[in-house]
């Protein structure tokens, strides 16, 4: 059976539309359940694949672990975790498996985890993680694509400075930090949203943290963590897919659920091409925009542009007339969309002046991006075809373009999109749009172009 998310456009988008609990501030909080032999209780969890997997995961190691999908409720108790090894097939479908080390190494002094799967988007390290183990009295080794660390002594208090303020590491140093007794600093942790939340359910815990959010964290561990019942944020990346499909399409889009200042500098940007909007404490109105203009910008780790709303951004820079120019700096290969928007109609440029169109050198494009950057000339008339999600925030950009296109989009890999966008469909449906799951077949997949 092959699934696929079909957009018959244009659309026009107008009401209201509450985002989910983040899924990027979900999986670490589920996670650091593995801390304590006490039951944790999480609401707002999305109903998405990737919580699903990880609930599968902590059963694989002897957890109880019970979702209501519907109430978004999750409970889970790891009184009893009988293996170190996570499962390869598990760990494989989602990324986020790896950041049990931390974990797994302050409470059983052991773990045995597959070096990350997830989306092709780029060289994703863990060589922050494994240097801050190794730092903190580990010894790793790596053998068949498993790691292999052990800590027979148990983890030591240590000063780790990163030298790029990773997300995944701080994560995994935060929870390994607050189950081992002692201080533990974190210099140049990253900002995010997601990981104030992870430090705020640490000291729920029984963990003291400072600094939080800042240039330095202060973690002040203990030898017992308590249970903790937590309520996931609302996730800011859904939140700004909604936010770029209103100044798309739409006539009045109300965005709620979720703290603006966690968008960082996204309004800022908005702000620059002309967007018309307003802004609250938790909601951002988008209203039919005109005269928009292209922007020059780069993703930068918070409070700069998210690297995960790149993609949907993208989307409405096609659409303004003149060039916009856009520079990855933190995953190194993060244009799986722009290749598949090409073959809709839309016009970009590498930075070596190679061009593509719909009819022009699509190899060029997706291999030429030797400065991650790339420029997109607008205003484009994009047609309906078939597109394949390659990754997450590809997936919700091709659901961005679809909606401006003339006729029917076909969105094939839509479990891509499932992995962080729950009922996008429902969601987008409510708003006025034309778009649903269908079972379809890969004899529909008409590519278009060279």
């Amino acid at each position: 059976m092959n699934e696929c998310l079909e957009i018959q456009g244009p659309c026009t988008l107008n009401g209201t539309v509450r985002v989910s609990g983040a899924k990027n501030a979900a999986l670490p909080m589920l996670i650091a359940s593995f801390l304590t032999e006490d039951e944790c209780v999480f609401s707002n969890v999305p109903s998405i694949s990737d919580v699903l997997i990880l609930s599968n995961l902590q059963k694989s190691f002897g957890g109880e672990s019970y979702y209501n999908e519907k109430e978004g409720i999750f409970r889970v108790c790891m009184k009893n975790i009988n293996s170190v090894s996570a499962s390869y097939t598990l760990v494989k479908a989602l990324r986020a498996s790896f950041w049990l080390m931390g974990p797994l190494l302050a409470r059983k002094r052991e773990a045995k985890i597959a070096l990350p799967g997830g989306d092709k988007i780029g060289t994703r390290a863990v060589d922050m993680h494994l240097d801050a183990f190794k730092k903190m009295g580990a010894t790793i080794s790596l053998e068949h694509g498993i790691v292999h660390a052990i800590a027979e002594d148990g983890l030591k208090p240590q000063e780790i400075s990163f030298y790029f303020p990773s997300v995944g590491a701080t994560h995994q140093v935060l929870m390994a930090g607050a189950l081992t007794e002692g201080e533990t600093v974190i210099n140049n942790p990253a900002k995010e949203p997601e990981v104030i939340a992870l430090a705020n359910m640490l000291c729920n815990m029984g963990a003291e943290i400072e600094g939080a959010g800042t240039e330095r964290i202060v973690i002040h561990g203990k030898s017992r963590l308590r249970g903790t019942t937590e309520e996931i944020i609302g996730d800011r990346i859904e939140a700004g897919t909604y936010i770029v499909s209103g100044a798309l399409c739409g006539e009045k889009v109300r965005v709620e659920g979720f703290k603006t200042e966690y968008l960082g500098n996204f309004l800022e940007i908005l702000r620059e091409i002309g967007v018309n909007f307003k802004a609250g404490d938790d909601f951002v109105e988008v209203y039919k925009s005109t005269s928009l203009k292209p922007v020059h910008i780069q993703t930068a780790p918070f409070p700069g542009f998210a690297t995960d709303l790149h993609p949907a951004l993208a989307v409405l820079l096609f659409m303004l007339n003149g060039t916009s120019t856009i520079k990855e700096t933190v995953y190194d290969s993060r244009f799986a969309y722009v290749s598949e928007i090409v073959r809709m109609g839309g016009e970009a440029m590498t930075r070596n002046n190679s061009e593509a169109s719909t009819k022009r050198d699509l190899t060029n494009l997706t291999q030429g991006l030797y400065d991650n950057t790339v420029s997109i000339t607008g205003p484009c008339n994009l047609m309906g075809t078939s597109v394949e999600a390659h990754d997450v925030r590809c997936g919700a950009a091709l659901v961005l373009a679809g909606l401006v296109a003339n006729g029917l989009t076909r969105i094939y890999e839509p479990e891509h999109i499932k992995r962080a966008y729950l009922n996008i469909d429902k969601k987008l449906e409510s708003l006025g749009a034309n778009v649903y799951f269908k079972d379809n077949s890969y004899e529909d997949f008409n590519f278009v172009g060279c």
